[in-house]
């Protein structure tokens, strides 16, 4: 504005002039929107840790008399002043979207007996507010967090400082390592090699280094000796061994698969889960076999969850038993179960159609590391909780850019191409 004060430079007429007032104006534009930028990644940033802290703190030997709701209380309200930033730059199709997911998620958190603070439904406002923030900043930053928090409760636990006893359920002998349960650790590590993958492969020229690989295998290699939890170790193996097998000795296989397959794997691993525990038989040699051997009694909970509670559009508080209960244990391991029986149908739907979403966004922009992070994700959550764990489900928070990108950006990029003026 003061370029209005400002006489046209001699010989340079009033055209020069409204350009420099033009220049000026955008300059503020584009200021304002740097501004806006940085207090975007601030409130994010913020929130995500608070999030993720309010969640490690708790599963860690720490005494501490500390309230954890109130920073997943403060992490919500991070999300929620993004959102109120971004509204009026949404398109219609998107409100309408995120709105009806938001109600989805809000109603099955509060029948299911949860806060709305620290449920399914802080994870659709995570999703939303992180549609503008760069995946892979979010992935670096989330994965050295988690390594440095891990290591840290590692290195108390031997000083001592977070020691327990360890386990011996069936002579099976299993540490905590500084966690208040022994399949704390292995499910944190996963919150370093799914996101670090991603994020060393395109913060680096030539994709994730050698010695990050080794490093999460060697880690993975020590927690799976010292808590004998097998599935995480083996999905970690999986994760890694086909990241070498693509992109280290660049054999492109998961292209060659049909898009179709990826959308739909998600709803047909649900249905297959389903159908294993309605044919389940406990008085067979064979069933017993698969069930105790293979996948440490998943499906017969299943069952038990199918005959006492049913299926049902919305939540439900599930009352889960530990080993030392009467009736005996009961807990549902499997994602797409815990979902479907707690937070309703509905709300597994509506986090299906979320990761077709993305794997669609993948497919598009040729993104097989997120692809591949997706697949393995897909297979571990028939056996292990790991939809919305934001820790180690990271890929969930590039379901608001795909959003954006397939309903918006990409037809953008289109008509630009077509007129000319990109």
């Amino acid at each position: 504005l003061s370029l209005l004060f400002v006489p046209p430079a001699e010989g340079g007429g009033m055209e020069i002039y409204m350009q420099n007032v033009s220049i000026s104006y955008y300059m503020c534009i584009n200021n304002k929107e740097v501004n806006k930028k940085i207090l975007r990644m601030i409130l994010f940033f913020t929130g995500l840790f608070l999030w993720y802290y309010h969640i490690f703190l708790k599963s860690v030997w720490y005494s501490f008399n500390f309230d954890y709701d109130k920073m997943a209380k403060y992490s919500v309200y991070c999300f929620i002043g993004i959102i109120a930033m971004d509204f009026f730059q949404m398109r219609f199709s998107e409100i309408l979207w995120w709105g009806i997911f938001f109600c989805i998620c809000y109603k099955s958190a509060v029948d299911c007996g949860t806060n709305w603070y620290n449920s399914v439904f802080s994870i659709a406002l995570m999703v939303v507010a992180a549609r503008n923030i760069d995946f892979v900043d979010i992935c670096d930053a989330l994965y050295k967090v988690a390594l440095i928090s891990i290591i840290c409760v590692i290195i108390s636990y031997y000083l001592g400082i977070t020691y327990h006893e360890p386990f011996d359920p069936e002579g099976r002998i299993r540490y905590q390592i500084g966690f208040n349960f022994y399949s704390v650790a292995p499910f944190k590590f996963l919150g370093v090699v799914f996101p670090g993958i991603y994020a060393q492969h395109y913060k680096r020229k030539n994709g994730a280094s050698w010695m990050f690989i080794i490093l999460c295998f060697i880690i993975s290699t020590y927690i799976y000796i010292m808590t004998d939890t097998r599935w995480t170790h083996l999905i970690s193996l999986l994760y890694l061994m086909m990241y070498v097998i693509v992109y280290k000795l660049n054999l492109q296989f998961l292209k060659c698969i049909p898009k179709i397959v990826y959308i739909s794997s998600m709803s047909v691993a649900t249905v297959i889960l389903v159908m294993l525990s309605k044919f389940y038989d406990s008085s067979s040699k064979i069933w017993n076999f698969i069930d105790k051997k293979l996948t440490n009694t998943r499906v017969a909970n299943v069952q038990i969850a199918i005959k006492e509670y049913g299926i049902s559009f919305w939540g439900r508080n599930i009352i889960y038993r530990t080993s030392d209960n009467e009736k005996g244990y009961f807990y549902i391991d499997s994602g797409y179960m815990q979902v479907l029986f707690q937070f309703g149908l509905v709300c597994l739907i509506a986090f299906a159609f979320v990761y077709a979403i993305i794997i669609k966004f993948a497919i598009e922009k040729k993104d097989w590391v997120l692809l591949l992070w997706i697949v393995c994700m897909i297979l571990f959550n028939m056996l292990n909780e790991m939809l919305f764990a934001v820790d180690r489900a990271t890929c969930i928070l590039v379901a608001g850019y795909a959003l954006k990108y397939i309903t918006f950006d990409k037809y953008k990029c289109v008509r630009k191409r077509e007129y000319g003026y990109i």
